[in-house]
């Protein structure tokens, strides 16, 4: 059964159609676990070297019919003599497969008729490749008794533009060099376009030829070929010959100026241009497209002359600078396409923004009097616009700018707000589109007294609290001899923060881990208390770092440290030793030099 069904699967691939899968079924079929005298394993191995032969055969058939079409006639020869050869070899295969398969069927008592009919189709294949074989023969045979011709060719100029006309000529010869006149040649280029031609008494040829708008500028060849026709086919062998010519579009030039060259947004802006050919030929009714930035901005049609205008506003959403309108010319019938870059400029009327308060030193939840100013470069204020106040960063209240550019704020400390520098800015919000924004900012030192005396004392009740602090408020706002503004400068960081204080400050936590973090929020003090960056409350240890980092870059490095230990101490579930917390200190006292 075995036996059996490999010879089925076999037949399945027994096609002339398709030798190629029958010769790859056949693989490896030397190492079929079989007798050295097995009849089935000779058979296999006879039908494999039967079935390379004869794809062999086939790909050298498509070979030689390549080489006499293309009028190699010495290849085609040493192509057909091994041709020849292998055919030779594979004849006797067709019968030698017969016999071992009559084997096959008394060795494994087994019905090989399908087997043999597959074979039988197989020889037909080799008797057809023979006849294909020998009218070759004869073909090339008679080729080669055939006249030589020669096709030489030429054209009026190695460059033609798009639509231009080209003229290509040559000479038809035999090979003793006698010109054969009243030949037909035919001429191809481009997109599969060709003309005929016929040679005169010189054997001479010419015709005019142009290339269409679209085809793809560069390199192209030409061809000329001479296809021998009734008698002439028993007399002469074919010839062609090819030459190569640069294909090119007419260069346009855009020329155009813009105005004015410097304005506002909601401006308005004139392009005025010309299209013409290099030599100065106008292009009319032709689409130059405009592009503001990139971005589409106007398809402008030229005139009878190839002049174009047009005029566009200056979007609102254009920065303050420099601008470009580029001008491009697609590529159109024969004419090449071509660009031009105007640049313009924008320019925002800026502002100056001057802030000052009433006081640089004061209690949470006083009120803090902001005025300033706003101006313009040379001197006269604007009439409108708003100003925005911001604690911290933090809007606040909004104040309209009055006649002179003046401008008043009264705003309230929230209670509560932390013990140290904070910023108050104000940026002013013109209406005019065209008029750029501007900030300022000033520094006033907050004392958070309320909440330092309710923390310490522990008042007992909601209702006390509020007493107090209306109690407060009203010192706050009482005239200065009341709550006068100190008179003394503030001291200075290593003053308030010595060296022994800082490091006592941080060994008041009982354990490493605290240490460190005390560490952390001790350095946060000295920072906001220098230069202004205190911490948020919606910020992480690592937002606060890099906004820090910025703003002083100096204390990078010792920061960057100190928010690692500061992360393992809260964060990390291993123990902080002695060394890390030490470390800390260290690092706070660094931060402090270095600010």
């Amino acid at each position: 059964m075995e036996v059996k069904a490999l010879l089925a699967s076999v037949e399945q691939r027994m096609t002339p159609e398709d030798l190629e899968r029958l010769h790859e079924a056949l693989r490896g079929v030397a190492g079929l676990p079989l007798g050295g005298e097995d009849p089935l394993r000779d058979y296999l191995l006879a039908l494999s070297d039967f079935s390379d032969h004869m794809a062999e055969i086939d790909t050298g058939i498509r070979k030689v019919r390549a080489s006499l079409d293309s009028g190699d006639y010495p290849q085609a020869r040493a192509e057909l003599d091994h041709l020849e050869e292998l055919r030779d070899e594979t004849k006797p295969a067709p019968l030698s497969l017969r016999r071992l398969l009559d084997w096959v069927a008394d060795e494994y008592e087994i019905d090989t008729t399908t087997q043999l009919e597959k074979i039988d189709e197989l020889d037909v294949l080799l008797q057809t490749y023979t006849k294909l074989i020998n009218q070759m023969n004869a073909e090339l045979t008679a080729q080669q008794s055939l006249v030589q011709t020669t096709l030489s060719l030429g054209t009026s100029s190695a460059d033609v533009f798009i639509e231009e006309t080209l003229v290509v000529y040559g000479y038809l010869k035999a090979e003793n060099g006698t010109a054969l006149a009243g030949k037909n040649i035919t001429i191809s280029w481009g997109w599969n376009l060709t003309v005929p031609a016929t040679t005169n008494w010189q054997g001479m040829f010419e015709a005019g030829i142009s290339f269409q708008a679209g085809f793809p500028a560069g390199s192209a060849q030409v061809e000329a070929s001479f296809q021998p026709e009734g008698s002439d086919s028993q007399v002469y062998l074919s010839s062609k010959s090819q030459i190569a010519v640069s294909v090119k579009y007419q260069p346009t030039v855009i020329t155009a100026d813009i105005s004015p060259t410097n304005t506002a947004v909601l401006g308005y802006v004139d392009v005025r241009g010309n299209l013409s050919s290099t030599d100065g030929v106008p292009l009319a009714s032709y689409t130059v497209t405009a592009l503001l930035d990139g971005s589409f901005l106007e398809n402008a049609p030229t005139n009878d002359t190839g002049w174009f205008t047009f005029s566009f506003e200056v979007p609102q959403t254009l920065s303050s600078g420099t601008h470009v309108v580029t001008l491009t010319f697609a590529p159109t019938g024969r004419f090449a396409g071509s660009h031009l870059t105007l640049p313009f400029s924008v320019n925002y009327l800026e502002t100056q923004l001057n802030i000052d308060v009433d006081r640089i030193t004061l209690l949470s939840g006083w009120k803090l009097l902001v005025n300033g100013t706003v101006a313009y470069p040379n001197g006269t204020e604007p009439k409108y616009g708003n100003v925005t106040i911001f604690i911290d960063s933090t809007p606040y209240q909004n104040s309209t700018v009055k006649d002179g550019g003046s401008f008043v704020s009264v705003i309230e400390l929230p209670i509560g707000l932390g013990f140290g520098s904070h910023s108050i800015a104000a940026e002013y919000n013109p209406v005019e589109p065209w008029v750029q924004k501007s900030q300022a900012a000033t520094q006033v030192y907050v004392y958070n007294t309320p909440t330092v005396i309710i923390a310490a004392v522990g008042i007992p009740s909601a209702t006390s609290i509020g007493v107090y602090l209306v109690r407060k408020r009203r010192k706050a706002t009482a005239p200065l001899p009341t709550v006068p503004e100190p008179e003394a400068a503030e001291p200075s960081l290593k003053e308030e923060f010595s060296r022994e204080k800082l490091i006592s400050m941080a060994e008041q936590e009982g354990d490493d881990a605290s240490i460190v973090k005390r560490s952390f929020r001790l350095a946060q003090t000295l920072i906001d208390r220098e230069i202004g960056e205190s911490p948020r409350q919606s910020e992480t240890h690592w937002e606060y770092f890099s906004r820090v980092a910025q703003a002083s870059p100096q204390i990078k490095e010792s920061l960057r440290r100190l928010a690692e230990l500061y992360e393992l101490a809260e964060y990390s579930p291993y123990p902080v030793e002695s060394a890390q917390s030490e470390e800390a200190k260290q690092i706070l006292l660094k931060i402090r030099e270095e600010l």
